[in-house]
């Protein structure tokens, strides 16, 4: 007898089926899976007839099997670090986008990273869920150049490469983690130091914000919404090491306009920024001197001499012998509070501050003399100098409630000019 065969394909786990083939050879059968749905439910039924009088037949059932027609993750990019973005060790951090799955599958990811091009060798991360990697920063070179890669796999294996990126992390030059402040030493580097940043925001917060109130009323120089940089060096174990000797250089680059209008608009015009340093001791801002701004690139750079918090804020050029008088705070509590009163020179003056009663009663004098502390220099970058008063009189005693004008005379080679400012006093 000769036989022939029907298959019959079900696609809820032998429940019903339907034909697929008849009149077939009873050898083999291939099946084509692609115009299947992905379901775990199917099975497959074979009846056999044979040419005999009367005919018989037979029939065998496969077990439940599944089908599963997927397509690799889709494409994804390398986001840091990459040539241009030269973290510090401490801020290394390999980070990629996402790369979907078009099943919505879930998705893991392998990393390479080696000296060598390609990546080949080096080392190998597996099987991470996340769409970044902070390597050990003991297990960095440094200066060393580093090529790096991705892998994303699907559950079934099938999987999508990055393409290849490179970097290097240098041990006399970092750029801040938010890719605005770029540090490049000249001089003065600890042996087995390396440049690390933190958010001065956090860690210094109470200078920072005595610092920032201290601009309030400034007509020459303004706060704006930067981040503050606190700049350090750090052995790899994490503790500090002296950073006093240091000559450095700092360069400020402004965000792109989408950026700065997220961050402050203030960021985009690069001809009024300064970089600013925080005098801890005093709670103030400083710009640093002879700053070199560059159009092109939007990017404002100063030489620095030790580490410390740094930022930017907006300053006007001087518009005479003496401005940008201000007082903070104001009103303060006399014997209890100093306020300091703020102003700019041109050149070194000769400074006199008069403190008078609301019915013109002289109730202090206060002065330097010239290029003294308090009356040198500021230039055109807008520093300020200030004196204090503690809210007494001549003869040492706390003055009353209310408000008083103070009458600031500057006397330098160019000229002489007075200004006044009201302060309060509320005890």
């Amino acid at each position: 007898d000769t036989h022939v065969c029907s298959v019959y394909l079900s696609g809820n786990s032998g429940s019903s089926y339907s034909l697929l083939a008849a009149g077939l050879p009873c050898a083999d059968y291939e099946l084509d899976t692609r115009s299947l749905s992905n379901s775990s439910s199917y099975r497959l039924r074979v009846v056999a007839l044979d040419s005999g009088t009367p005919a018989l037949s037979g029939a065998a059932e496969s077990p439940v099997f599944s089908v599963v027609n997927t397509l690799p993750p889709a494409a994804f990019e390398l986001i840091k670090p990459l040539e241009d973005t030269l973290p510090s060790v401490f801020d290394l951090r390999f980070s990629w986008s996402a790369a979907a799955d078009p099943e919505g599958g879930p998705v893991t990811y392998s990393l390479r990273y080696s000296t060598t091009p390609g990546p080949d060798g080096g080392t190998s991360v597996e099987g991470l869920s996340i769409t970044g990697y902070a390597p050990a920063p003991a297990s960095i070179l440094m200066d060393t150049e580093y090529y790096w890669m991705v892998t994303a796999r699907d559950q079934y294996l099938r999987s999508t490469d990055s393409r290849s990126g490179r970097f290097t992390v240098h041990s006399l030059k970092a750029r801040s983690s938010d890719g605005l402040l770029l540090l490049e030493i000249r001089s003065g580097m600890p042996p087995q130091g390396y440049l690390a940043f933190r958010d001065a925001r956090t860690s210094l917060a109470g200078p920072v914000e005595e610092a920032d109130r201290g601009l309030t009323g400034n007509r020459l120089v303004k706060a704006v919404s930067a981040p503050v940089w606190e700049a350090r060096v750090l052995a790899l174990d994490g503790s500090a090491l002296p950073d006093g000797d240091i000559a450095a250089t700092l360069t400020f680059t402004a965000p792109g306009a989408e950026r700065a209008a997220a961050v402050d608009q203030a960021l985009a015009d690069i001809q009024h920024l300064k970089i600013a340093r925080l005098d801890r001791s005093g709670s103030r801002w400083e710009i640093q001197p002879l700053q070199r701004v560059d159009a092109g690139s939007k990017s404002v750079s100063a030489d620095v001499n030790g580490l410390s918090a740094f930022s930017v804020v907006a300053s006007l050029p001087l518009s005479g012998t003496l401005s940008g008088l201000t007082a903070f705070p104001n009103p303060f509590a006399a014997g209890r509070e100093t306020v300091r009163i703020r102003y700019s020179l041109l050149g070194d003056s000769e400074v006199k501050i008069r403190i008078y009663t609301p019915m013109g009663d002289l109730v202090r004098v206060l002065g330097c003399p010239y290029g003294a502390a308090g009356c040198g220099q500021d230039g055109s970058s807008g520093l300020v100098s200030e004196m204090e008063w503690d809210g007494r009189n001549g003869e040492g005693r706390v003055v009353a409630n209310g408000m008083y004008t103070a009458e600031i005379r500057a006397r330098s080679a160019s000229g002489a000019r007075k200004e006044l400012l009201n302060i309060g006093v509320l005890k």
